[in-house]
């Protein structure tokens, strides 16, 4: 839809019908946008005087290899907490920081899988300020995960790179000093140093 765009004006009506033909319901992981309604086997989106963004491409993930029987003997987490069977592989990909599997816990010989999503690894992070760095984290609790990636940048010893994955790989004994100035693009710059 993005494509679109380029046009002269607006999209003055469109309509947008994916016929599933043999997708199981409980493979499908995610659809999006969220505005759509289902017709029997379809899914439709109708669009009014719709000047389209990457927020309207139209996007359906499915996870058609995963199966209970091959996932069975796997033990999986998301933010620490215990999962049952296959609920792993329903979260929102754009929610998910990190993905871990390991073989070699001897608690679980089939395999364990680790996921971390962008509200833990923010809460987790907010809360490692909270005793030694409280401006920043004052400055925080103002923030919710849904725009903090947006609106914030961070710097870890000089570098830049993806924020959720920077503070993912942070430990609250690593921080020298958190301190909060202006960035690019109207942004805030979270500057951390970490301890030598």
């Amino acid at each position: 839809m993005s494509t679109g765009a380029g046009w002269w004006g607006t999209i003055g009506k469109a309509v947008v019908e994916v016929t599933n033909h043999d997708i199981p319901k409980d493979e499908i992981i995610r659809i999006s946008p969220s505005r759509y309604k289902k017709e029997g086997n379809k899914i439709v989106w109708k669009f009014k005087n719709l000047e389209p963004t990457i927020k309207d491409d139209i996007e359906i993930q499915y996870s058609p290899l995963v199966r209970k029987q091959e996932i069975k003997g796997l033990a999986w987490f998301v933010d620490g907490e215990p999962q049952s069977d296959g609920q792993f592989i329903r979260l929102n990909p754009q929610e998910i920081v990190t993905i871990e599997v390991r073989k070699d816990d001897p608690k679980y010989p089939s395999g364990v899988i680790y996921g971390f999503t962008k509200t833990y690894v923010f809460d987790s992070f907010r809360k490692s300020l909270q005793s030694r760095f409280p401006s920043v984290y004052r400055r925080l609790q103002q923030e919710d995960c849904k725009t903090f990636g947006e609106r914030f940048e961070v710097q870890v010893d000089g570098r830049k790179g993806d924020v959720w994955k920077q503070l993912s790989d942070l430990k609250e004994s690593q921080l020298s000093s958190v301190e909060l100035q202006k960035g690019s693009e109207g942004r805030e710059l979270i500057r951390i140093k970490l301890k030598k």
